[in-house]
């Protein structure tokens, strides 16, 4: 009765039921393990969904004319993200190699927007990880990954 009156209260429009196989024999251990990953896939897509909005409207608030600085500005501020959460899939490390590599953009121009918006020193650890994970050669970065305090 409880779990029921707690499921109809619209104040918890995210509350969700998933029944134990320990207290219950509806549902088997299996079941009740698939219903906790479909509610984390769930929870996990909507906040990517809304981090990925935020970073889109700061990207816009930038008003970069350039479509490709844009992407790649976008790329890095959701880089600096998965590397906060301590998750950068080599896919997506690939990826951001791929963007540098094939880009036609103003280098320069670039690495101004990166210090204004502060994303400068991100972008040099990031360009090294590039360098031994992904296979970024330095003609293809943005900017140095070296500024005199990283140098190898």
């Amino acid at each position: 009765k409880m779990e029921h009156d707690l499921l109809e209260d619209e104040s918890r429009p995210n509350l969700r039921l998933v029944v134990s196989a320990v207290t219950s024999s509806t549902v088997s251990r299996q079941q009740m393990a698939v219903s906790y990953v479909q509610i984390y896939d769930q929870a996990f897509n909507l906040n990517e969904d809304r981090l990925l909005q935020v970073i889109a409207d700061r990207v816009a608030k930038l008003n970069i004319e350039d479509e490709t600085m844009a992407q790649i500005c976008h790329e890095l501020i959701y880089a600096q993200h998965m590397e906060e959460r301590g998750n950068m899939p080599q896919e997506f490390l690939d990826d951001m190699s791929r963007l540098f590599r094939e880009s036609d953009y103003d280098e320069d121009r670039l690495g101004e927007l990166l210090r204004e918006i502060r994303l400068d020193t991100f972008t040099r650890r990031l360009e090294l990880t590039l360098m031994e994970k992904a296979g970024l050669t330095e003609g293809f970065m943005p900017i140095s990954p070296f500024d005199g305090k990283n140098k190898k």
